[in-house]
């Protein structure tokens, strides 16, 4: 089949870093079943549009400058419009720039960006955004791309450790050794891990994923060799861990404090500060057990940079630190504010005051359940938000974690 430069161009960034994946429990994940027409039109199954869409994780620009008021208002309701005649729900509609974290794009893509509940529903979601894209051009405005997304997709893909109690920890340094020694051509190769990877914000429903970083440069599928580390996983009855190829980049495997890590227990892979203090902060990267000479009993280290635990004068031999770094929770919960903010947008708005009418209101079915879909997120958000904000304030008095004495 022969493709338009739309669809090279489409595809290259929607896929600039998955280039191999293989998997037989995930059905739903943003590596998975992924289509691009000949028209540059993306189908899977948490993410649909084109004729252009920026790779993921991508920054969401508000407001589209060269667009007015007015003009934005009519275009999200031209999108709303034909949402509305699908049938299809939605919990925000938002006429935004986006723009690839990695790998820009050297101007910001203008997007009617389409946040939908996470009910995989491919088909209609490509019909959709064919849809509204056409009825754009009618009224023309040629130069807007379209993407429906779910909400979890949306938000970030987590990627994050895995349990020590699952069986593949383990296993996992012969698993290493068998796929070093029988894969054959390794040249583009530059990193091997496994961790929980997926859009859950339950840190244990997202599918535990060995991931094979690659060359940036490289330009080759890896599907096959997908399969191939596959089969070696099932050989050590690893058969339902995902495997993925992804190219190599600069970009942090966790953008924002799990909830979980809020919780008081430790957390690796999630950051640590000097306590009370805002002189450094770093990564817990786990932990090391060592016995001594002449020692009959283990010794528990945490492992992190020598920075984060050598205190300024001011705090000179005191090594307690706040886990997670009160700077990430602050971080964190800025994000979910904006994450709020966002889901407010002038559909929710509209349908909450025709709500508070009563009577004298009126309101489709699928606005309605848009609208109360997006309330459940806003309340679930705030949750969050207010147990992270007892956390940073826990910080200020206690400290989460206490490091032994070092030279």
């Amino acid at each position: 089949m022969s493709s338009s430069s739309a669809c090279t161009s489409s595809f290259g960034q929607v896929c600039a870093h998955s280039v191999g994946f293989y998997s037989t429990s995930s059905t739903s994940s943003p590596f998975n079943g992924s289509v691009v027409d000949e028209m540059g039109f993306l189908k899977s199954a948490l993410r649909a549009g084109g004729p252009y869409l920026c790779s993921l994780p991508a920054h969401t620009v508000d407001p589209v400058l060269h667009y007015g008021a007015a003009t934005t208002h009519q275009i999200e309701g031209y999108a709303a419009q034909v949402l509305c005649d699908l049938q299809l729900q939605y919990q925000g509609i938002r006429l935004v720039g986006r723009h690839s974290k990695v790998d820009p794009e050297p101007q910001q893509v203008t997007t009617v960006l389409v946040r939908i509940p996470n009910q995989p529903q491919p088909e209609l979601w490509l019909r959709a955004a064919k849809d509204v894209h056409q009825l754009l051009q009618r009224h023309h405005y040629d130069r807007i791309s379209v993407e429906l997304i779910e909400t979890d997709m949306f938000n970030g893909i987590y990627c994050l450790p895995v349990e020590s109690s699952h069986s593949i920890v383990p296993k996992w340094e012969n698993i290493v050794h068998q796929i070093m020694t029988r894969y054959p051509n390794k040249d583009e190769w530059v990193g091997l891990d496994c961790f929980r990877h997926g859009t859950s914000t339950n840190w244990s429903s997202n599918p535990v994923t060995v991931i094979i970083r690659v060359s940036k440069t490289s330009e080759k599928s890896f599907d096959a060799d997908a399969r191939d580390v596959h089969d070696i996983l099932a050989e050590f009855g690893e058969a339902g861990v995902d495997v993925l190829f992804m190219k190599d980049a600069t970009q942090p495997y966790v953008r924002a404090v799990p909830f979980e890590a809020t919780t008081g227990s430790v957390y690796p892979g999630v950051s640590i500060g000097i306590h009370q203090s805002s002189a450094a902060c770093s990564t817990l990267g786990g932990f090391v057990q060592l016995r001594f000479k002449d020692q009959t009993d283990w010794n528990t280290y945490a492992v992190t940079c020598f920075h984060c635990v050598y205190s300024p004068e001011v705090h000179h031999g005191d090594h307690r630190i706040d886990h997670p770094a009160p700077q990430d929770l602050r971080t964190t919960i800025a994000s979910l504010n904006q994450s709020i903010e966002d889901l407010k947008d002038d559909y929710f708005y509209t349908s909450k005051a025709e709500i508070d009418k009563g009577k004298d209101g009126w309101l489709s079915d699928s606005a309605r359940h848009g609208y109360e879909a997006t309330l459940k997120w806003i309340r679930r958000l705030k949750r969050n938000g207010t147990h992270v904000q007892k956390c940073l304030t826990m910080e200020h008095t206690t400290s989460a974690m206490s490091l032994p004495e070092v030279a």
